[in-house]
């Protein structure tokens, strides 16, 4: 009978890939299809004798534990992956389902359905590799963006601290133009007031460009996001923004733009309403959040 049963089974399973093992309790393989040939190298006799012979050393606890679980449970198919030997590749990736039918009266063994994965593991490997190779550039690249925003931060403080004290230079130097200025005649005065507005213009924009250079690395997407949300302001009302987005200090910015207290008081009066916002909201606060 149980050699009528072996023969329906090679029968069913003669054009199969995959391969077919039936397994006694005591853990003795007593039937293996054909398709082994194909896949390990080794003839069916070769492959019938011990499985510690034939499966990768690391592998061993693996397969140990899949057949526990395969006794202990018979209501559930257990499935591994493991490296078996080949007679020529050394060892193949293989995949295996097994299910407990000891008790069944017909089959009375331990089915296992095993499938080459070869393939399918080195596109797994491959993919690990790419996306271990994605995640290292992708830190390198936080770092090197990190270090770039460190190096950017430091040059904008140094930068507005420049500001600052050129702003200071240049009022002095203003203060002195006009004590010139009130001892001159009316022409001279003239003069005097001229030059002094050539020169605020001149430092201002001089000092403005280097320093926008630096704002705009280190808050890229400040000045579009401000456009595209305020489209109204003019470009000396993101001047005042870029200062305030530093939380500089209103005596700051009116020295550095040569403008008086009440003079600059008025001008963000003018930018609250562009901006749309109250009073009772922090100026500074807003702008930074953008």
């Amino acid at each position: 009978m149980v050699e009528a049963n072996e023969e329906k089974l090679r029968l069913l399973i003669k054009n199969s890939n995959d391969i077919f093992v039936l397994v006694n309790a005591d853990g003795e393989q007593f039937f293996i299809s054909d398709a082994a040939k194909n896949l390990t190298g080794y003839t069916v006799e070769e492959l019938m004798g011990p499985i510690e012979d034939v499966v990768y050393p690391d592998d061993l606890e693996i397969v140990r534990q899949h057949w526990e679980r395969v006794l202990a449970d018979k209501d559930v198919a257990d499935s591994i992956q493991y490296r078996h030997k080949h007679k020529e590749k050394g060892y193949v990736w293989f995949e295996a389902v097994s299910q407990n039918f000891l008790d069944h009266s017909a089959i009375k063994s331990i089915v296992a359905n095993i499938r080459d994965i070869t393939e399918r593991k080195k596109a797994e490997q491959s993919l690990q590799e790419i996306e271990a190779e994605k995640a290292r550039l992708m830190e390198m690249e936080l770092e090197r963006i990190g270090k770039e925003l460190e190096s950017n931060q430091k040059s904008i403080t140094a930068a507005t601290l420049k500001l600052i004290q050129n702003s200071a230079r240049d009022a002095k130097t203003i203060e002195r133009l006009l004590e010139i200025g009130d001892n001159s005649n009316t022409r001279g005065k003239q003069k005097i007031n001229e030059l002094i507005a050539d020169y605020k213009r001149v430092s201002f924009n001089s000092n403005w460009d280097e320093f926008e250079i630096l704002f705009e690395r280190v808050h890229q997407l400040f000045y579009e996001k401000l456009n595209a949300q305020f489209p109204s302001l003019t470009a000396n009302d993101r001047k005042i923004c870029a200062f305030l987005k530093l939380n500089m200090s209103s005596k700051d910015i009116a020295q550095i733009t040569f403008q008086s207290d009440e003079a600059l008081k008025k001008a963000r009066l003018r930018l609250r309403r562009k901006l749309d916002i109250d009073r009772k909201t922090n100026l500074a606060a807003f702008l930074q959040n953008i």
